[in-house]
């Protein structure tokens, strides 16, 4: 069987060397990039490689001896067909693999899958959102992380997180195509200090209509594609039914609420696992103990202040970090 390669054929090489570099250093792809300049080179390298992806020059024609499953063109403007070769890396990978269709047919194993961490509570106010955010944040500086909101109104700003793709666009892909399109799913990422996101849905009704098992496939694919190795998932509290998607999560982190009312709906949320029989399920709750702090009550919270020195000590006995 021959091994599985993408492809860039350009006559820029230093620009091709390094978004390879790029690409091969991040393992955004489940096989090697390899840079070719010369015509006959990347002929002779077809005989010898099953190439997946062919990443070339806009103004260049795809040899008639080359064949290959799917081809980018990179051109200075996004027009005819081709994808703007300068911008960010990681959001010019995202595209590359939009364009491929069975990006997760590559080797599956254990070490590919991510970890999956939901973040819940029944109760409002406990800084649930800061935490699952902090934690992605904070995860993300030593490895790909993911953050999915999946609260039918977040609150959460564009000025922090950029309207781009997102969430509901994902979604669709999902429900029209389903796992085949893992590559538009994750294309419509975007990233803030190191962590990539989804922007929330801007239609409540993209979340609700969704059945909790489409939305554990949908977890499970993204999780599945080895792009990402944490994923934290903000369930909120106005997500119908969350059991299924806690019980697919390898940790299930429940901050402590701040007030009497919120304590209670913790325990009534308890005695509903218990009578439920998902008593597995509330052996495997993580309470985690927020600190109070007056300077996030009734303002804008942001990455910044999320990852201010004091809050860092949370998210470092979370992680099981010194």
């Amino acid at each position: 069987m021959k091994e599985r390669i993408c492809t860039i054929w350009s006559k820029d090489e230093q620009y091709s060397l390094r978004l390879a570099d790029y690409i091969n250093s991040k393992k955004l792809l489940p096989f090697k990039v390899l840079v070719f300049t010369d015509w006959q080179a990347l002929i002779d390298c077809e005989s010898m490689y099953d190439m997946k992806l062919l990443i070339m020059d806009g103004d260049e024609e795809v040899p008639t001896e080359i064949c290959c499953e799917a081809v980018v063109r990179l051109s200075e403007n996004e027009e005819d067909g081709c994808i703007c070769r300068y911008q960010p890396a990681d959001r010019l990978a995202k595209v590359i693999i939009s364009y491929m269709p069975d990006y997760v047919t590559g080797p599956k194993s254990e070490n590919r899958k991510g970890c999956i961490n939901s973040v819940y509570s029944p109760a409002t106010k406990c800084f649930k959102t800061t935490l699952a955010i902090g934690l992605g944040l904070w995860s993300a500086k030593k490895e790909r992380s993911l953050y999915i909101n999946l609260e039918e109104f977040s609150g959460l700003d564009e000025a922090v997180f950029k309207k781009s793709g997102g969430l509901s666009q994902a979604l669709y892909y999902f429900k029209s195509q389903g796992e085949k399109s893992i590559g538009k799913i994750l294309a419509c990422t975007d990233q803030i200090f190191d962590m990539d996101y989804f922007y929330p849905v801007t239609c409540p009704e993209d979340i609700s209509e969704l059945t909790d098992t489409e939305m554990v496939r949908f977890i499970n694919a993204i999780s599945d594609s080895g792009l990402y190795q944490s994923i934290w998932i903000d369930i909120g509290n106005t997500y119908n039914i969350p059991w299924n998607i806690m019980e697919l999560s390898d940790r299930v982190l429940v901050p402590e609420p701040l007030d009497y009312v919120g304590r209670k709906k913790v325990s009534q949320m308890e005695n509903y696992l218990v009578s439920s029989g998902r008593t597995n399920l509330l052996s495997r709750i993580e309470k985690i103990n927020i600190p109070y702090d007056s300077s996030a009550a009734g303002y804008e919270i942001n990455p910044e202040w999320i990852l201010k020195p004091e809050n860092r000590t949370v998210y470092n006995r979370i992680l099981g970090e010194v």
